[in-house]
């Protein structure tokens, strides 16, 4: 599992009537292709690092995406032994990364990342056996994965980041199992392999006030290496990838908000398994969220791509926004609408942040000059007689 972070929205809970977008390419992460890597976001920064890379090599670097720029740089790399199969967690300041698998051996250790000072520091080790293939959630509790000999495990530990103390927790229901897919804020843990790698589709959910699980909506079809995010404000999961055997794998996405689960488009970059993923809500346009995808393994190569898929949410007072074709795509500059307006109107342009970056006129004919923008991906929202339009385009600069 890799953990996450997310921004949350300040204000009011709306209805909501989501609108999914096809996934966008962004900048490949630039360290080796690997899969089984692990991620944590904090901010508007995503990181990841360690992982098995394209030579088999167990790798200990790290990098950070920064989401505004849609660029990569290398931070610090862990001071300890190349691994993979890590868990990942964070409170909102610090990064976590737990346990996974090096050459000797499943590990207990716990490493803090420390983005003021770009340094690692080791934290009390989990008082039990070695464990890779986890799960972990922002709390810090770690549930299931596999002990030395192979031996599957459901047992969950919380870790108090604040005495420094780990403690035991009520185990996950069901068989013993590695490679589940978790959800960051939400405790759930979804799917898997049990001990003879045969693939899983149920799902449970922690009350950590009455320290009990609880049966949810099970997958649509077994999973293993998926990769899951929690939109708190929705209430909703999404869920990507992951295999059912050795040889099958799958490019399916799946959403979950208490009433079952919906497919969502597949993701364009192929089938694969143990690639990382990351969600962000920007506070400042809540009606825009990110699910960030990439790394991973498939039946022939690991992957160093980097993908983002938008979810646009509208208030019920907005279910008109129309979707609207706009050419050329990608542009250098003037972006063409195919709107059915007669007059001219303006243009609000949101950055993959969701920030507003300009606002500008719209002429009649539907054309919006964005040549004053530098290279990326963009969302564009037109309000004309209180109906909503929006569209997304790419900027190119030679």
């Amino acid at each position: 599992m890799r953990a996450f972070f997310w921004i949350l929205c300040s204000s009011a809970a709306l209805q909501v009537h989501p609108q999914f977008f096809e996934w966008t390419q962004l900048p490949s992460f630039p360290g080796t292709a690997r899969d089984d890597a692990s991620a944590f976001t904090i901010g508007s920064t995503i990181h990841v690092g360690t992982g098995r890379d394209v030579s088999f090599a167990l790798t200990s670097d790290w990098y950070a995406y920064d989401i505004g720029d849609q660029s990569w740089t290398t931070i610090a790399p862990l001071p300890a032994s190349g691994r993979q199969y890590c868990a990942a967690f964070t409170d909102g300041v610090y990064g976590y990364l737990f346990g996974g698998v090096d050459a000797n051996g499943p590990l207990n250790e716990l490493w803090r990342y420390d983005p003021s000072v770009d340094a690692w520091e080791e934290m009390p080790a989990l008082p039990g056996a070695g464990r890779y293939a986890t799960v972990a959630f922002s709390n810090g509790m770690v549930c299931t994965g596999v002990l030395n000999g192979g031996i599957s495990t459901n047992e969950c530990w919380l870790y108090d980041a604040t005495s420094g103390t780990w403690a035991q927790r009520a185990e996950v229901p069901g068989p013993p199992r590695h490679r589940a897919s978790g959800s960051g804020d939400l405790v759930q843990v979804i799917g898997g392999a049990d001990a003879e790698g045969n693939a899983l589709s149920d799902r449970y959910g922690y009350d950590p006030d009455m320290d009990e699980w609880a049966t949810l909506a099970p997958l649509p079809a077994a999973r293993i290496g998926a990769d899951a995010v929690y939109d708190d404000a929705l209430g909703t999961t999404y869920l990507v990838g992951g295999a059912s055997s050795p040889t099958e794998f799958h490019n399916d996405a799946w959403e979950e908000n208490g009433s079952g689960w919906s497919p969502l488009a597949p993701f364009t970059g192929g089938p694969r398994r143990g690639a990382v993923m990351a969600f962000v809500e920007d506070v400042s346009t809540p009606t825009i969220r990110f699910v960030f995808y990439g790394t991973g393994v498939d039946t022939e190569q690991r992957h160093n791509d980097w993908w983002v898929y938008t979810v646009l949410t509208e208030s019920i007072a907005e279910r008109t926004s129309v979707a609207l074709r706009s050419f050329p795509n990608p542009s250098t500059g003037e972006v063409h609408f195919e709107l059915p307006i007669g007059t001219s109107t303006s243009g609000m342009v949101h950055d993959i942040t969701g920030r507003v970056v300009m606002t500008g006129p719209v002429s009649a004919n539907g054309t919006l000059d964005l040549s004053g923008l530098r290279s990326g991906e963009y969302m564009i929202r037109i309000v004309e007689s209180g109906r909503t339009y929006h569209s997304r385009t790419s900027i190119i600069h030679p």
